[in-house]
């Protein structure tokens, strides 16, 4: 990545701090909320750099003339919309066990309209649209007033797989005009991966997308589900 000598330059890192300035790799910020903070003008060129072979749960929320990409050496820097990995045998406990290989998973983060469960980065579970319809192994509802998965497993999800990722019902990149996003892995959106909507003057390149989609468009209104790489 070529950075013109008099751009504004962010940088964000696992292991920054948000108190930071965000000015260079070694002052870096942490959070995507810090990242999103960022404003752009049309006047100066600004970028806001992930370090590669880091992870962000949650949602990057753009800015007009921006661009998003990586620095230093590794895998493209993550950005998953799924709140939190709640597989492994430290989140057995938080699975509870009902009739019939019925499993609850219970989370005040689940209160967008999950599109589906990724498991282990190759298996995804079958939305159905009440409780009654599951009869089937990796069948699930979503009780989103509540913050409720109900999932059909023929034991503990936890122990069964090492990660489990939800598609939050979000898109995990929010994209205004005169973005450019470049060289990040996007992962786990229930509604788009880049979300674009009305925004204009939008490039993305290099960039790998995974398990995009299955949200409700309007959650208690329609069945109808979204599921774009790129809106």
């Amino acid at each position: 990545l070529t950075i013109p000598s008099k751009a504004k330059v962010y940088y964000v890192s696992n292991s920054g701090n948000d108190s930071n300035d965000g000015l260079t790799p070694k002052t870096a910020w942490a959070s995507l909320s810090k990242a999103s903070s960022v404003k752009g003008s049309s006047g100066t060129k600004t970028y806001v750099l992930f370090e590669r072979g880091g992870l962000w749960s949650g949602q990057l929320v753009t800015s007009n003339h921006v661009t998003y990409s990586a620095y230093g050496s590794g895998d493209k820097p993550k950005l998953y919309a799924s709140p939190f990995n709640a597989g492994g045998s430290e989140n057995a406990s938080k699975w509870v066990k009902n009739a019939n290989n019925i499993w609850t998973f219970t989370s005040s983060q689940l209160k967008n309209d999950v599109g589906s469960l990724i498991f282990d980065d190759s298996l995804y579970a079958t939305k159905r649209f009440t409780r009654y319809a599951i009869k089937s192994d990796l069948n699930f509802y979503h009780d989103y007033t509540n913050g409720v998965i109900y999932l059909y497993s023929t034991s503990n999800p936890a122990t069964r797989f090492e990660s489990i990722e939800f598609n939050a019902g979000k898109n995990v990149i929010s994209a205004k005009s005169y973005v450019t996003i470049d060289n990040l892995c996007i992962k786990f959106g229930g509604r788009h991966g880049v979300g674009a909507a009305t925004a204009f003057e939008l490039t993305v390149k290099n960039c790998e997308f995974g398990w995009i989609g299955g949200s409700l468009h309007r959650p208690g209104q329609s069945n109808t589900r979204l599921g774009n790489a790129v809106e």
